[in-house]
């Protein structure tokens, strides 16, 4: 049986007096509760306090600085004036005077052009019209060009009335059944000789002239089989078996109402020994 201890009066005593020792000792860095106030999570070290005591009265006053690359700009102005330097880091306001710009200048072959401000194209239909660097606005014109060497070209130019006063050249080449270029002369003078419309329609029949030939389609069993729709004038079928149209072997064409007989197989045979023994006595 195992031992079984009791706490006499004099055990009580002692171990309320442990109680006490732990309840004073963990209470004695307490901070009394103020009404209105609470406890933070902050500790408010003596560091911070320092801190704050070394902070002179109007320290929170914030005061621009005034030196050069610093300053805002000026008060006053009116409307038109722009902000002038006047010092190192200081501008005021004045008047906005040189607004005037030169024109553009045009050069020639021996002097350059100069910056400057493009010239206004007159009142006039302005398709087509370009600023040129020596007379300003000129119309561009492509047409074609016989070159030198018998070739032909295109002609990027500007003309003044009928006269041409710059003129680029580029030669094309001819063309070939592998690559595209300009007519030869020789397949142009091909292209005027062949006939006209009128001429061609004279000579050749159309389709619409040929709609009538015969066109064999194939043969059908009977005559029931004969198509009842989709057929043309000039169909032409093969009937296999006899029919109100003849014997079998009639051919039958459409011709754009009904089916017409053409005609129908027959065999030649020779005439024998025999026959004629027969019938030639």
């Amino acid at each position: 049986m195992a031992d079984k201890n009791y706490l006499d009066s004099d055990g009580v005593l002692y171990l309320w007096q442990k109680i006490k020792a732990k309840i004073t000792d963990a209470i004695k860095n307490k901070v009394d509760k103020v009404d209105g106030k609470g406890l933070s999570t902050n500790d408010y070290t003596t560091a911070e306090k320092t801190k704050l005591a070394g902070i002179v009265d109007g320290a929170n006053k914030y005061v621009h600085p005034t030196s050069s690359g610093n300053k805002h700009i000026p008060s006053g102005g009116s409307s038109g004036q722009i902000l002038r330097w006047s010092a190192d880091g200081t501008a005021v306001w004045g008047e906005d005077n040189n607004t005037t710009y030169k024109d553009f200048g045009f050069a020639t072959n021996t002097v350059d052009g100069t910056r400057g401000l493009v010239p206004a194209p007159q009142a006039k239909d302005h398709s087509g019209l370009t600023m040129l660097s020596d007379t300003g606005w000129r119309e561009i014109e492509i047409f074609n060009a016989d070159l030198k060497n018998g070739g032909a070209g295109i002609a990027l130019g500007r003309r003044d009335g009928d006269a041409t006063l710059i003129d680029v050249y580029t030669e094309l080449d001819v063309a070939t059944t592998s690559r595209n270029g300009v007519m030869s002369k020789d397949d142009k003078i091909k292209l005027d000789n062949l006939p006209s419309a009128t001429a061609l329609s004279n000579m050749y029949a159309k389709k619409s002239d040929i709609t009538g030939v015969y066109k064999y389609r194939g043969s059908v069993a009977t005559e029931d089989k004969l198509p009842t729709s989709g057929q043309t004038t000039g169909d032409v079928y093969d009937i296999v078996a006899a029919s109100s149209y003849g014997a079998a072997g009639m051919n039958v064409a459409w011709n754009g109402k009904a089916w017409d007989a053409l005609g129908e197989k027959f065999q030649i045979s020779a005439i024998t020994n025999t026959w004629m023994d027969t019938n030639l006595t």
